[in-house]
């Protein structure tokens, strides 16, 4: 259980989500579980696609990435593997 007074505790997720107690919070989770395994592959990603992911401002927890795709170079493949990785989160949650 959360100690609200102790202020030098820092809770779970899951122990905020027992605490909140409300569905959304969970899907809200969930969403955010996509972000520590993308940023794990990004170093192996083209520096054009780290460059936009670094100038993109996040908003509501996350990134919205416009990459614009010219042809099935490197760029490509490193959407496709982000796609992926969306998709395995998506069903894992």
């Amino acid at each position: 259980m959360i100690d609200l007074q102790d202020r030098s505790y820092c809770p779970t997720l899951e122990e905020i989500g027992e605490y909140v107690n409300n569905p959304v919070f969970h899907r809200f989770c969930s969403e955010l579980k996509e972000k520590e395994p993308f940023e794990a592959i990004l170093p192996e990603c083209t520096s054009e696609l780290k460059e936009i992911y670094f100038n993109t401002r996040e908003g509501n927890g996350q990134k919205w990435l416009m990459v614009e795709l010219e042809d099935m170079d490197d760029m490509y493949h490193d959407v496709l593997r982000i796609i992926e990785l969306r998709r395995t989160c998506q069903l894992s949650g």
